[in-house]
């Protein structure tokens, strides 16, 4: 009986490695680095013995492989962490190896649960740091770390030179994988690695950008399912495959329809992808342009897993939905505080979405917040603090793609800050009574009738102004009982993030 090697990698520390400083040439850098680790990275160390139909998963930080020879195995599992560490300054890899044999393909998933156990038991065990340095090192200005390369003031420590020396490749794989096969090269724009022009409209006066990161829903409950009725290597391997392929198209179908066409700067594109695999999705885009692709990106993700995800049984039957954040953040804010935004505004979606319907799948939507504050705390402070008036509550979202109870859906959303936009709209006067209703509340309802009963009917009609709130009572969620949310409020912020919204 022959022996196999199951094999399991797992990258942590990413969005750190990647946001550590908010140079758009370093993150570029560091998204490609981040890009490489899962895919050319290991299937070099590993060499002329790697085949493709050993390879479970590879993308997004994650790696499970089957190797057949001990000795290949035993190198990797040597030489793989210093060549990640030399590669990624930064970046960690927890590995695990278990033994298999002959009876793998019907015991899967019990070799699985055995891996994921060792890995975490990996994951759990402090690394040593390798970036500490003399007291007497010259460091780098923006990170502290000892420096190795550079002059004063731009001294650059081991992650930042390593990040800046990928950046100029930065368009061949993360990139490459948004542009059509179709499509003319020689003919497309640059994708930007200055911040500048990722924020730059055809007005030229835009400094806000927008972090999105969207995240599948119910993925890991679906193949816990799939396990548990014995699913072999090769249909998870599929399933990898095809959940990659399905993002990666729908991620061209928002790119190729909001962004290619936008207009800004004639040379480069208003967008830069941060992370783009399994069912993840990170970008860094032009405000104005965020809440369009994000819900094609929604609308396409749930087409294309129904379409690839057919022959995985019932509980892939009818594809996957997923669940976006948008934190909109100005040009030099820190993009760290960005990116966990938007995952906190991703989960908060996520969450809110499973309660609206338990019984049936949980529907896409996407939840957004726009920051005015110099420093970002969690979320739920963001609520008491900034989107609390009395006893009413001026978070409205998340936004759904199909209607539901109590919600708005994402077109909705863009018709509020449409109408809003047009002349002769209350927009101005609706500002207003926001600000009254955090200080007044029988003043503020006084002013709200006078908006209603001045406002041009069409504009009361488009706007729903005679239903200002929404009575919601979620058990279990972490929203109060029984409280009334504004629409209104989320509309205005749209608003005067896209004057083009429609």
């Amino acid at each position: 009986m022959k022996k196999k090697y199951f094999y399991g990698a797992s990258v942590q520390g990413i969005q750190g490695f990647i946001f550590e400083t908010n140079k758009l040439k370093e993150i570029a850098g560091a998204s490609e680095l981040v890009e490489r680790i899962c895919t050319i990275t290991f299937r070099d160390l590993t060499g002329p013995s790697f085949k493709k139909e050993n390879l479970i998963i590879g993308a997004a930080g994650n790696i499970k492989y089957v190797f057949s020879e001990e000795e290949v195995c035993k190198r990797v599992v040597r030489t793989f962490p210093k060549l990640v560490a030399e590669l990624a300054p930064g970046i960690q890899l927890s590995q695990a190896v278990v033994t298999v044999t002959d009876d793998f393909e019907g015991e899967y998933s019990l070799y699985v649960n055995r891996l994921e156990k060792q890995l975490k038991a990996q994951r759990n065990r402090k690394p040593l740091q390798q970036d500490l340095g003399w007291m007497v090192s010259e460091r780098s200005r923006r990170t502290g770390k000892p420096a190795i390369e550079g002059k004063v003031p731009d001294l650059l420590d081991a992650g930042q030179a390593s990040k800046m020396r990928q950046a100029p490749g930065s368009s061949d794989s993360l990139t490459g994988k948004l542009i059509p096969d179709d499509l003319n090269h020689e003919s497309l724009k640059s994708f930007p690695l200055e911040i500048e022009k990722v924020s730059k409209s055809d007005s030229g006066t835009n400094s806000w950008i927008a972090v999105i990161h969207a995240d599948g829903n119910s993925l890991g409950k679906r193949i816990r399912e799939l396990s548990d009725k014995g699913g072999s290597p090769q249909q998870f391997r599929k399933l990898s495959l095809k959940l990659d392929e399905a993002t990666r198209k729908s991620a061209q179908i928002a790119f190729k329809t909001v962004v290619m066409d936008a207009k800004g700067d004639p040379d480069y594109y208003p967008f830069r992808p941060i992370i783009l695999g399994g069912d993840d999705l990170s970008v860094i885009i032009r405000a104005d342009l965020a809440i369009p692709f994000t819900k094609v990106f929604l609308e396409a993700f749930e087409k294309e897993t129904k379409t690839r995800f057919a022959n995985f049984g019932p509980s892939f039957s009818d594809g996957l939905t997923a669940c976006a954040g948008i934190a909109y953040i100005k040009e030099s804010y820190p993009f760290h505080y960005g990116i966990h935004l938007a995952e906190t505004l991703c989960s908060r979606a996520k969450k809110i979405s499973k309660s609206v319907n338990k019984e049936a799948r949980t529907p896409s939507s996407l939840l957004f917040h726009k920051v005015h504050s110099s420093f970002i705390e969690d979320y739920k402070t963001i609520i008491e603090k900034e989107l609390t008036a009395g006893t009413q509550r001026l978070d409205y979202g998340p936004y759904f793609l199909s209607p539901q109870a109590g919600f708005a859906t994402i077109s909705e959303l863009q018709e509020w800050a449409g109408s809003l936009n047009k002349e002769g709209s209350p927009k101005s006067r609706i500002r207003n009574w926001l600000t009254v209703l955090t200080s007044n509340t029988e003043e503020a309802t006084q002013l709200l009738d006078r908006i209603t009963k001045t406002t041009p009917i069409h504009f009361n009609d488009r706007l729903n102004l005679h239903h200002a709130f929404t009575l919601r009572s979620e058990n279990g969620s972490e929203r109060n009982k029984d409280v009334m949310h504004t629409h209104l409020f989320d509309a205005v912020t749209l608003s005067t993030i896209d004057s083009k919204s429609a």
